[in-house]
């Protein structure tokens, strides 16, 4: 069992979409990409005709719709990549939320790295067992609160005797400083190294 010489990974924006995040999404797809991954950037905005989500009104209306985008994006990638091993996600904010549970559903997900994300309340009991993670937070997050999203995670990823991982920065906030991003991206993609095997999953 070797690391997949070709893994792919999908990163997806936070709430601010392309629009806002979009330098920092491609930023974490391009250092990525030069780690050895194909990385794929997905704009899960476009499908509802929307821009960013503001309030949990329009997440909760939308979220459903997004995570059909990012299943079709993992079933793109098996169909027309030939790909049937392990994908990484990378979830930054919203993405994160919407990472974990792509990962919870669909067996291709072989790790996932959650930034400044989590659990919500409304998908906490469906979220099934998760594959490796790697939580990357602030302690000091203002919008989304370090430790119960961070706990949340850690019982359903160890639950099933998978491995979580924890970068916590003691004094960042939900959007990081540039060393502290520099950091999470360089650990995200060891992570994947470390857990997208070559193993056939799908």
């Amino acid at each position: 069992m070797g690391v997949d010489a070709h893994a792919h990974v999908l990163v997806l924006p936070g709430a601010g979409g392309i629009w806002i995040d979009g330098p920092q999404t491609n930023a974490v797809a391009l250092s990525l990409a030069k780690s050895g991954f194909t990385a794929h950037v997905v704009s899960y905005f476009d499908r509802t005709g929307t821009w960013v989500a503001w309030g949990d009104k329009s997440m909760i209306a939308h979220f459903a719709t997004w995570m059909r985008t990012i299943d079709d994006a993992i079933a793109q990638i098996g169909q027309f990549a030939n790909h049937k091993h392990p994908i990484g996600i990378y979830g930054y904010s919203l993405g994160g939320f919407l990472a974990i549970v792509a990962g919870s559903r669909n067996r291709c997900v072989g790790a996932v790295v959650e930034q400044a994300g989590g659990i919500w309340d409304k998908f906490y009991d469906p979220v099934a067992p998760l594959p490796p993670v790697l939580v990357i937070h602030g302690r000091n997050d203002e919008r989304v609160k370090f430790g119960i999203n961070t706990d949340r995670i850690r019982q359903r990823v160890e639950r099933e005797g998978n491995p979580f991982h924890l970068l916590a920065f003691e004094n960042e906030r939900h959007r990081l400083s540039r060393e502290a991003q520099k950091m999470s991206v360089d650990a995200a993609a060891d992570f994947f190294q470390k857990h997208l095997t070559s193993e056939v999953c799908c």
